[in-house]
């Protein structure tokens, strides 16, 4: 009985290092996933960051281009107002000038009266 027991413990004992050395493969395969996945995380990272700072270059062009577009506005208005003043000043000088050719042909009626045509 000492002998099945001693060839027993023996088959367990066996059974027991190749369940062992079956844990260390997995552990190994499991430590090597680990790695992949800490590697493609890296990836990702990096990718995260460039997506940030392309982000942010986005938004500072799109504030620099919002504020160009006000000033090219504010611009525009100021010109506008411009073109304005110079359409009512040309209005008045063109009155002006309908006024004075009106009172030339007076001046030349009152002319032509003092003296006469020959």
């Amino acid at each position: 009985m000492d002998s099945d027991m001693g060839v027993l413990r023996y088959e367990l004992h066996e059974r027991f290092i190749e369940i062992n050395q079956r844990f260390d493969d997995h552990d190994f395969r499991f430590d090597e996933h680990d790695k992949r996945f800490d590697f493609i995380d890296a990836c990702f990272e990096r990718v995260d960051q460039r997506f940030e700072k392309v982000e942010n270059e986005i938004s500072s062009f799109a504030k620099q281009s919002n504020k160009n577009f006000s000033n090219m506005i504010v611009r525009f208005e100021a010109i506008e107002r411009c073109l304005d003043d110079q359409h009512k000043r040309l209005t008045t000088m063109e009155s002006g000038m309908l006024e004075l050719k009106a009172s030339l042909g007076r001046i030349e009626l009152m002319l032509r009266q003092l003296v006469p045509v020959q």
